[in-house]
């Protein structure tokens, strides 16, 4: 998608728009420079599948649409050029926490932002992401036991980024 003499968008907000699956596909041809804002578009699975793997922005902001509950599966892996991923108040559970977890993503992957039900089994798939290591922000705001959120903090190690419930994580000073 390019402005009227061939030049990228610098990114695009569509809100409380009716958009759906069909017009997430569109948008999935897309090469903007700046965010890719969906905000209750109606986008279920498909087209966040679609978005995701294509990457047509460095962040791609989904919140509060009908994505779950299992509207990842089948998700084919985290697109090149996708640094930052939004799905907070999607719908999603453990079974899209897992599908996500399971696929790959390019170096450029730096931040995750989830908040949903996922349940224990979806935070500790996510604790054992192969680009868990990469991140430099992840928000897990869910329903799931203490053991889960710990297993989740130690996996994260002790470097800063990390928000769980509304509550950051810091790095710990060094001892040198």
């Amino acid at each position: 998608m390019t402005g009227p003499y061939g030049q990228e968008l610098p990114g695009l907000s569509l809100k409380w728009q009716a958009i759906g699956d069909s017009g997430a596909a569109v948008l999935a041809q897309a090469r903007l420079r700046g965010n890719l804002t969906l905000t209750d578009t109606q986008i279920g699975g498909a087209g966040a599948r679609r978005l995701i793997e294509s990457a047509p922005s460095r962040a791609l902001y989904l919140n509060e649409n009908p994505i779950g509950p299992g509207g990842l599966v089948g998700l084919v892996g985290i697109g090149e050029g996708l640094v930052s991923l939004n799905l907070q108040d999607c719908g999603l559970d453990e079974t899209d926490a897992k599908a996500l977890a399971a696929v790959g993503a390019s170096p450029d992957f730096k931040g995750l932002y989830l908040r949903d039900d996922l349940g224990d089994a979806g935070v500790l798939a996510i604790a054992k992401a192969p680009w868990l290591g990469q991140l430099e922000q992840l928000l897990v705001m869910t329903k799931a036991s203490a053991a889960a959120k710990t297993s989740l903090s130690a996996a994260w190690g002790e470097r800063a980024g990390l928000n769980i419930d509304g509550h950051w994580t810091q790095a710990k000073p060094s001892s040198d």
